[in-house]
């Protein structure tokens, strides 16, 4: 299935879109599982690139996926005319040695190694003497003051402990004055020109230098020192002079979308089908193949997913079902740690309704043909969804329902936001984010079988009521983490 394959399947579906034709959908067994073939094909093709979020291959899928909605007759989410959400991905910030300096005494000290940018620093380079001001905090109420009887401050570089007085309690009447920001306010006020972090306090439990957007930046340099105070203010010294530079620079990574339609019934609530439709492009950091360049289709991760929303948006506009009002969404930045649905499910969109549940197909075409497993996840997030599972409906495969709610698939933005979510999944496999996860290794036929159970499962809801949000556990550990330790076990077992 190459290009002549790709540019043919468009030229049909153009024809569709420019002549307004609604192809008359069966919803037998074979028509579905050649439907979804064909879009798993197409997605996972070379000419997609391994759609990597805000690239060409991601725009050429989202523009895949509208039409397919738009051949089904699905009306876009976000507003009359458009499918698409557009949203920056997460840019990447840099720090380099060359460009981030820090000495105490005219000892150099290692960027990462013993001393990081905090996300409120400013670009900017200072020198001059340091001081100690202990915590930082100035409290009339709890009659402290760190700044008392403390003279002739002006231009000079502060440390500051980033515990409280007593040492870390949540219950400690000093949590109101224990953040970052407070802290660099007061010491500005107090003519502080640059500020470096310690930590003394064992118990303190936050990692300070992460380095986020959104931050407000301050108009001096601010580093977090891994040291001990007598490091860089020896007691011996009489005076103590540093000199900091910090430099962070950005990489914005650009603009992805997320691909949505929807079937307005007119319902006081709303159930989401959702998936993501990214996936690594030519390999990069994500990959299991170390040092390879080639393309990264994607067929199961998650072409098969998006193929199947795109099936279930087909069935969902065909169907009598009117209960409920229904998204159907798929996702970029997923990739790149749940960009994509994170967006959503902070916009003003996700709080136009009042959701059912959501149901997230991810990595759903690798069924074993010996074993028919496919995994459930976040079981737990509803009592109601073991006993509908359990009952309903009759199912040619086997279930493994997970209570636990794993945190690197879409669903898990929702779960946050109290929806009850199910995950659905057929297992890790050796192809796995690997150049080698192609189109012509998708159990087809597994697939088309989840797929017709997920239209009757959808049909039981659509009788009962709302479902109630349980929170449940969350399983902390990624797929990919899980996969690596597995495969680790089952080559030490080999070579035994």
């Amino acid at each position: 299935m190459g290009k002549i394959f790709v540019y043919s399947a468009f030229c049909l579906i153009l024809s569709f879109s420019l002549f307004g034709q609604q192809p008359n959908f069966e919803f037998n067994k074979g028509s579905i599982c050649k439907r979804l073939t064909t879009d798993i094909y197409i997605l996972a093709s070379d000419s997609f690139m391994g759609r990597k979020s805000g690239t060409k291959g991601e725009q050429l899928a989202r523009d895949y996926i509208i039409t397919k909605f738009k051949e089904a007759g699905i009306k876009p989410l976000f507003g009359d005319t458009t499918y698409i959400q557009p949203f920056n991905l997460l840019q990447k910030y840099i720090c380099t040695y060359e460009k981030n300096y820090f000495s105490s005494n005219y000892v150099r000290y290692y960027l990462y190694t013993d001393f990081s940018p905090v996300i409120y620093s400013s670009n900017d380079s200072v020198s001059g003497e340091m001081c100690y001001v202990k915590f930082g905090i100035t409290a009339p109420t709890l009659n402290y003051d760190d700044y008392k009887d403390k003279t002739d401050l002006k231009g000079k570089i502060f440390i500051i402990e980033l515990s409280i007085p007593g040492g870390y309690k949540k219950r400690s009447e000093f949590m109101a004055y224990s953040s970052m920001s407070y802290k660099i306010d007061l010491a500005i006020k107090n003519g502080a020109k640059g500020i470096i972090f310690i930590n003394s306090d064992k118990k303190y439990p936050f990692e300070p230098v992460k380095l986020l957007p959104g931050f407000k930046k301050y108009p001096l340099p601010v580093i977090y020192f891994n040291k001990k105070l007598e490091v860089i203010c020896p007691k011996s010294s009489s005076s103590n002079k540093a000199i900091i530079q910090t430099e962070i620079e950005s990489d914005n990574a650009g603009i992805a979308y997320n691909v949505a339609g929807f079937i307005n019934n007119n319902a006081s609530s709303t159930i989401v089908i959702g998936g993501h439709y990214d996936h690594l492009g030519f390999g990069g950091s994500g990959s299991l193949s170390p040092n390879s360049n080639q393309i990264h289709n994607g067929a199961d991760d998650n072409a098969s997913g998006t193929a199947g929303v795109v099936e279930l948006a087909r069935f969902l506009k065909n169907s009598d079902l009117k209960k409920y009002n229904f998204i159907l969404i798929t996702f970029s930045g997923e990739e790149e740690g749940l960009k994509g649905s994170e967006y959503f499910v902070k916009s003003a969109e996700f709080r136009k309704y009042k959701f059912n549940y959501m149901i997230n197909l991810d990595m759903i075409g690798r069924m074993d043909s010996s074993t028919k497993k496919v995994e459930l996840w976040a079981t737990g997030s509803s009592k109601k969804w073991k006993e509908l599972i359990k009952n309903e409906p009759a199912t040619s495969f086997a279930i493994k329902c997970v209570k636990g709610s794993i945190r690197d698939s879409d669903h898990y933005p929702f779960y946050k936001n109290r929806v009850p979510t199910l995950f659905f999944n057929t297992g890790l496999h050796p192809d796995y984010h690997t150049p080698r996860d192609k189109a012509n290794k998708i159990n087809y036929s597994g697939e088309t079988e989840i797929i017709v159970y997920l239209e009757k499962l959808i049909k039981v809801l659509d009788s009962n009521d709302k479902l109630k949000f349980r929170k449940t556990g969350a399983i902390a550990n990624s797929r990919a983490t899980i996969y690596m330790i597995s495969e680790m076990i089952r080559n030490i077992n080999t070579r035994k």
